[in-house]
């Protein structure tokens, strides 16, 4: 029960009551009484609601200890301008990747493109069963463009070689055009990437050559680099591809960052980890900032609720959880919301025990009882009736008295016979 307290208080509550924090069931069930009973029903509505009021300005707090940021179109403002900075970084970086792979290739290295060569024919003529469809983009301007340069750079350099230079153009130019719209279709996308591959094989040659031959990473420097460059470029590649440019082309702030934390979160976090690796340290914060704000908002405009924020932490995975409040610059922010949960839960629990209902039918039944008496002239039914109400009002004080809630917890570890003596120490 101590235990209870102590997280109620790092969750911010000042109102605790005993049926939420005591392990007793008796307590809750008392509590719950209470809650149905005339006299004693709105002592235990307003602690409840102290209590949820309390939790909100807690979370509130957390949010803004992260970011000020506290609106979906701030934060879908702030999601855009990273991924335009890690696109840019991805430049950057494949570019000083390339360069530092260059040293160790010069422009001029004579390269025998083999594979390239075989895939080229395979591209240069129709694909059987299909050559209607492939008509279309082997005629195609651009195609047909580099289709002239690699020919070109084959008949002029001598021992059927090629630049290492020339070879790495033509295989920037056959990414652009797998990338871009001129050459659409199934049919066109398989041939391009098969010269696209080819062309990365030959180039990979190259580097193995260059770096003394060996075709394990450990031994041969060159290589490594070469695989380094070749799987960053396809990881960054895919990550805006598959994830982030759907994103912005979201268009609207609001449905940037919706689209980014909307998704399914109950079994897995590759949407939001993938955007949230692709933010800076203060935009992940800012994401962070209003999630939590909105985790325990039924609506736009509602009241933060103990139901709402349990459901929706409930629906995040454990990997869900750790990319949006376990990050080393947060702090203690996932500690502090498994508390808030974990509150949450209890208050929940506490509030199945009464309607709403019951408190109706039991201050109607007492105030028809008392009239009914006075006018039948039993007074003491009456007064007895007055006591019971007066009783239970008393009880819901004492049941939501910190001190005396604290007071039970220390009573779970003494000897009942000291139980009457603590008594009088209650303030």
């Amino acid at each position: 029960m101590r235990t209870n307290i102590e997280t109620m208080e790092r969750a911010g509550v000042e109102s605790i009551s005993a049926g939420a924090v005591s392990p007793r069931r008796w307590t809750g069930t008392f509590e719950g009484m209470l809650s149905e009973s005339a006299g004693s029903a709105g002592t235990i509505k307003a602690q409840r609601e102290a209590a949820r009021q309390q939790v909100a300005a807690h979370v509130d707090e957390l949010a803004n200890n992260l970011s000020v940021v506290a609106d979906p179109a701030s934060a879908g403002l702030d999601i855009k301008r990273g991924v335009f900075n890690f696109a840019q970084n991805y430049k950057a970086t494949a570019s000083n990747l390339q360069k530092e792979l260059d040293q160790y290739i010069p422009p001029e290295a004579a390269v025998q493109p083999a594979a390239t060569v075989t895939a080229l024919d395979s591209l240069l003529h129709p694909i059987p069963g299909a050559e209607a469809v492939s008509a279309g983009f082997l005629n195609s301007p651009k195609l047909q463009s580099l289709r002239a340069e690699i020919d070109e750079a084959l008949k002029t350099s001598p021992d059927d070689t090629i630049p290492y230079e020339a070879l790495r153009r033509i295989k920037t130019r056959v990414g652009e055009l797998m990338d871009s719209d001129v050459l659409v279709g199934e049919v066109a996308n398989g041939a391009l990437r098969k010269l696209y591959g080819a062309l990365t094989d030959d180039i990979k040659e190259t580097a193995r050559i260059a770096g003394g031959g060996s075709t394990r990473y450990s031994e041969n420097p060159v290589l490594k680099l070469w695989e380094l460059n070749r799987r960053y470029v396809r990881q960054s590649h895919a990550r805006m591809e598959d994830v982030l440019d759907p994103l912005i082309n979201k268009g609207i702030p609001e449905k940037i960052y919706a689209a980014a934390t909307n998704a399914d979160m109950r079994k897995g976090a590759t949407q939001i980890r993938t955007v949230m690796r692709s933010l800076s340290a203060n935009q992940q914060k800012a994401v962070t900032s209003v999630f939590v704000r909105h985790m325990g908002l039924p609506a736009a405009e509602a009241e933060w609720q103990f139901s709402t924020f349990v459901k929706n932490w409930q629906a995040l995975s454990p990997d869900a959880k750790r990319e949006l409040f376990d990050r080393k610059h947060y702090g203690t922010m996932r500690a502090d919301l498994e508390d808030i949960a974990d509150v949450s839960q209890k208050m929940v629990e506490s509030a199945k025990s009464g309607s709403g209902v019951g408190q109706l039918v039991s201050a109607q039944r007492a105030a028809t009882g008392i009239v009914v008496m006075t006018a039948l002239g039993q007074l003491g039914w009456a007064a007895a009736t007055l006591s019971l109400v007066a009783g239970l009002n008393g009880a819901s004080h004492l049941m939501t008295n910190p001190s005396f809630v604290r007071w039970l917890a220390q009573t779970t570890r003494m000897p009942m016979s000291a139980a009457p003596t603590q008594v009088y120490n209650l303030e």
